[in-house]
């Protein structure tokens, strides 16, 4: 494959915490492009499973966006 980017997400959307712990709302996002590689810790506060995995995508985006 010949991508100019890679976006990853791990965490809990809910309605309850992951495996790990992780509480509802939280999550790690990152983005590996041409300037490197950018994370950001997500913490929503939210229960809304679909509101927290829209909240994660626009942040991996964000940081897209950045570069």
């Amino acid at each position: 494959m010949d991508a100019d980017w890679g976006i990853g997400e791990t965490g809990a959307s809910g309605p309850r915490p992951n495996a790990y712990g992780d509480p509802v709302g939280h999550s790690w996002v990152a983005a590996a492009g041409p300037s490197g590689i950018v994370t950001a810790n997500v913490l929503t506060g939210a229960e809304d499973r679909v509101a927290n995995m829209a909240a994660f995508a626009v942040r991996a985006l964000e940081l897209v966006a950045r570069d």
